[in-house]
């Protein structure tokens, strides 16, 4: 395990110090440091997240927040009974399973009723809603379908493809895998510390990420935003800055994660993890076409942002999408190693599935 960072030791120590202010109350069972502390991926702007888990029944699930030390703090209020039954995975959707992830593996600071094992063993072994991984498998079916095409008449559409087949490939084996899929600005940290070195190679490839540089990172950040603006301004949505200032409202819900995905990635970029950072503004970008067909309840069956991008005719949106996702001048198509290399990844994605699922049939 790599040293922890300055700023997650600082936010532990704070932690610490909160939960010994609490352990007072005899009433509190647990206080888990979660979210970016317990990933040991902390910057200089990330909050202290903790979850206080409390024998008291009558109280209900809320979240208060503070600052202290020029850092905001998040503190999650949980009865015993409702962390375990998220721990349990209760419909065991994507929500679900990030909650019992975040539990299970968060730094337990104070542990009185001893439930760190306890926790860390259900985290480990809840699985998917099968439901749920089957709908990917579909779709990685389709997406397969049309990449082995030899109809493909747009220029970059087999690159478009890959990517589609990959982001895919991460969501079904990050969700099979404890860390769960958390948020893009994690997917390829988690990749690479899941075992899955091959597939963080191939996602950055696919996107176009071929330097660790500042300066390329920068441009991404810049160009998604005014990509993100643009798609916003089509569907009459907030701008960036005004969604980042109100927060979450439930009139914007999906809008508002794609204004903090992109936010995500400028902070990425200031704590100079510029790969992430650049994969994190392109995704965000991405983000906007299923958004577009969702606000303008859209009977297309495509979803590739190409075909999108044609029905809406507005050159200035695909220049810049074009930008954001040139496609290379020697190499049109990718090459065959990338495809059988993305194709392998879907199969062990099948094999993953099906071994996880035939052992609890």
């Amino acid at each position: 395990m790599p040293p922890l960072r300055q700023a997650t030791l600082t936010r532990l120590n704070l932690a610490r110090n909160i939960s010994c202010s609490l352990e007072q109350d005899p009433r509190v069972l647990a206080v888990i440091a979660t979210g970016s502390v317990a990933r040991n991926r902390c910057s200089r702007t990330s909050d202290l997240d903790l979850t206080v888990i409390i024998a008291d029944q009558g109280i209900r699930r809320s979240v208060t927040s503070e600052t202290r030390q020029g850092m905001a703090i998040d503190i999650e209020w949980l009865t015993k009974r409702r962390a375990l039954s998220i721990m349990k995975g209760g419909k065991r959707d994507l929500k679900g399973l990030r909650e019992a992830s975040r539990l299970g593996l968060g730094v337990f600071i104070l542990d009185r009723d001893l439930l760190e094992a306890n926790f860390r063993t259900l985290a480990v072994n809840l699985l998917p809603d099968r439901g749920m991984i089957e709908q990917r498998m579909a779709a990685l079916s389709h997406i397969l379908s049309d990449l082995v095409s030899k109809k493909l008449k747009q220029k970059g559409a087999r690159w478009e493809l890959c990517r589609a087949l990959l982001d895919n490939v991460a969501f079904v084996l990050l969700m099979l895998h404890p860390f769960r899929y958390q948020k893009p600005k994690w997917v390829l940290a988690d990749l690479r510390d899941a075992g899955h070195d091959s597939l963080n190679s191939l996602l950055r490839k696919a996107y176009r990420i071929g330097s660790d540089s500042s300066n390329v990172s920068r441009r991404s950040i810049e160009l998604s935003r005014r990509f993100i603006e643009e798609m916003g301004r089509l569907m009459k949505t907030p701008p960036i800055e005004h969604m980042l200032k109100k927060g979450f409202t439930r009139k914007y819900a999906a809008w508002s994660y794609i204004c903090r995905t992109w936010e995500d990635a400028e902070s990425l970029f200031q704590d100079k993890a510029f790969i992430e950072a650049n994969f994190t503004a392109k995704f965000a970008a991405r983000m906007t076409f299923p958004f577009y067909l969702g606000e303008l309840g859209s009977n297309s069956q495509s979803t590739n942002p190409l075909h999108i991008l044609e029905k809406i005719g507005d050159k200035g949106l695909s220049s810049m999408y074009l930008q954001l996702f040139p496609v290379p001048a020697n190499h049109p198509e990718p090459d065959q190693a990338m495809l059988r290399k993305s194709l392998d990844l879907a199969h062990v994605c099948w094999n993953l599935k099906q071994q996880a699922y035939r052992e609890i049939s």
